[in-house]
């Protein structure tokens, strides 16, 4: 029975029963069905031709008996049209009366394409009834049903036109675009024509007092602290945009009502996932809410992305003791067991200095063998020979010359400083004359313009970085420079030799601290592994895409993944005093 699910449950199935046969639009109908259930009205950026108006009759399926409107505006339309006509009858007794019963103000679901084209009396009256829920018929003031109004168009509302208010009202914002799975569209092609009437679990759909209660329970969900934290971050961010000298003429501006109304969405979406809590995940929504033009749109998208990573982070206080118990650990085993000044090989001193021997794949040019015209064609030698100011000869550009060079890599020994080991300084390396080599030229090209500067930094590890930058053609041509990294990794030695003397007892109580350690780790991973499984569940939504959700979970699964560093860290030392020989 519905009735014993969850409302996670309940309205994911729902979602999915009033979906059927909409292809690719599932996320679409859950966003707009979550709009009207918060009692907001929703817009719908449309080309034509997308199923609009199809979204809006299945949305009417999620209540119960609803009664639905729908109607296509033009200049030319009349209140009458979407109001109702007035009373032949009462305006005999001298009254201004609407037959409104088939039409908007009895409606329950309203839909009303091409909306921006209506008449100015249209709009200002559906004005009153969005944000008051009220229509007047003559000299009274009934209440209307309404739950909410989707509104299609293929255009944004133009600029002081009147309409920026009305359009502040429609809180959910989509975007409906064409298919673009092929299985998909495969489908729609064979497929029966789509029905607008489906059938609906009815123990799913809301009445008046499911809806009504469902709103009154909002009043009990809170906005959480991270939560707040990333809406905070999204409104610097649009200030930060705003204040951009391209964007000063066409700034993003959300007003008060629209973030309290935006709130209600967050609090029913958390309500329907059976939380009293709105957590980040529930933010992600604001991607659809926030944009007002279509050339800002991407950009809030990216804001609200931003700043929900910005505000998920995760960290276990088990886990960081046992990596400091680890490191304690280690550093005892390599002060008993292992020699520091034997613990790597290729080490040289020089100058009364360590450096590691290593040996670099640098980057660089060399002339092309293949091509007939490298040995007799030296492009430095012409430009030396007729002046900077005409660099052709024969007719052919030095431009075209340098096709005859190509990138190689050349294999340098150099020497590493043992000072900038596991530090975060840069540095260069020396040659083999024991000079830094800051720059490395092509002894077989002796192209003097064509160089490759070299800097290293270990980054405060055991890998040095090396970043190489180079031009493939002369700075004088103005082509902008390239760049390549190579990872060197400096790992120690243990063979015999670098070990010191050590009783065997000393070894084996070693090695037990070290199993004990592992243990420990696998009851914390343990522990991490049921959060996380736990918080991706929660985390779960029929609101929110399942790739914008792994924002959300990915700080978990990030953790999971360093935290699998440190057990192979741990792994790797235990191997090591394993295979610990005495001399």
């Amino acid at each position: 029975m519905a009735q014993d699910k969850s409302k996670k449950e309940q309205i994911s199935q729902l979602i999915q029963e009033i979906s059927v046969g909409l292809h690719e639009r599932d996320e679409i109908v859950a966003l707009a069905l979550l709009a009207i259930l918060s009692g907001q009205s929703v817009f719908l950026y449309v080309p034509p031709g997308t199923a609009k108006s199809l979204i809006a009759r299945r949305l009417s399926l999620a209540f119960k008996e609803p009664k639905y409107f729908e109607y296509l505006m033009n200049r030319f339309s009349t209140p009458e049209e979407v109001f109702g006509p007035v009373s032949i009858k009462e305006l005999k007794e001298d009254r201004y009366i609407r037959k409104t019963k088939g039409y908007l103000p009895e409606a329950d679901i309203a839909f009303l394409d091409e909306i921006w084209k209506s008449s100015p009396a249209i709009l200002n009256t559906l004005l009153t009834i969005i944000n008051e829920r009220k229509f007047r018929n003559g000299d009274t003031v009934i209440d209307v049903p309404l739950k909410g109004i989707v509104a299609a168009s293929n255009e944004i509302p133009a600029e002081n036109q009147g309409l920026e208010a009305l359009y502040d009202r429609f809180i959910m914002r989509l975007v409906v675009n064409p298919m673009t799975e092929r299985s998909n569209f495969d489908a729609l092609l064979n497929d029966i024509p789509t029905e607008p009437i489906v059938p609906v679990n009815e123990s799913l759909t809301f009445d008046a007092q499911k809806w009504n209660d469902a709103l009154a329970s909002l009043n009990d969900v809170v906005v959480s602290k991270e939560t707040l934290n990333v809406i905070h971050a999204i409104r610097v961010k649009i200030d930060e945009y705003n204040k951009k000298d391209a964007n000063k003429s066409n700034p993003i501006y959300i007003s008060d009502r629209r973030w309290q109304k935006m709130a209600r969405v967050l609090k029913m979406a958390a309500y329907l996932c059976d939380r009293n809590e709105v957590k980040p995940v529930d933010a992600l929504i604001l991607k659809d809410c926030l944009w007002t033009k279509e050339d800002n749109k991407e950009a809030l998208s990216k804001m609200v992305r931003d700043s929900v990573r910005e505000f998920c982070i995760f960290s276990s206080d088990k886990f960081e003791k046992w990596n400091e118990e680890y490191m304690e650990l280690k550093q005892e085993i390599d002060d008993t067991f292992f020699c520091d000044s034997g613990a790597f090989e290729d080490v040289e001193e020089i100058d009364g200095k360590k450096y590691f021997r290593v040996k670099l794949n640098i980057p660089c040019l060399e002339k092309n063998k293949n091509n007939r015209n490298s040995n007799s064609f030296d492009p430095y030698s012409i430009g030396r020979s007729i002046g900077l100011g005409a660099w052709s000869f024969s007719g052919r550009s030095l431009d075209d010359t340098f096709d005859n060079y190509s990138i190689v890599h050349q294999k340098v020994s150099v020497y590493l400083p043992y000072d900038c080991f596991k530090t975060v300084t840069s540095f260069v390396p020396l040659d083999k004359s024991h000079e830094p080599l800051s720059e490395y030229r092509n002894p077989v090209t002796h192209f003097n313009y064509a160089k490759t500067t070299i800097q290293c930094n270990f980054n405060g590890s055991i890998s040095c970085t090396v970043k190489y930058s180079y031009t493939e053609r002369d700075d004088r041509l103005y082509k902008n420079p390239k760049e390549e990294t190579e990872t060197i990794v400096i790992k120690p030695s243990y063979k015999v030799g670098n070990c010191k003397k050590v009783p065997l007892e000393v070894k084996k109580m070693y090695q037990q601290n070290m199993e004990e350690l592992l243990s420990k780790f696998d009851l914390i991973k343990k522990d991490i592994d049921d959060f996380y499984y736990n918080f991706t569940l929660e985390n779960i939504t029929p609101f929110v895409s399942k790739r914008d959700q792994t924002i959300v979970t990915a700080v978990v699964a990030d953790f999971k993944k360093q935290m699998n560093v440190g057990r192979l860290n741990a792994e790797q030392l235990m191997k090591k005093l394993k295979q610990h020989i005495n001399p």
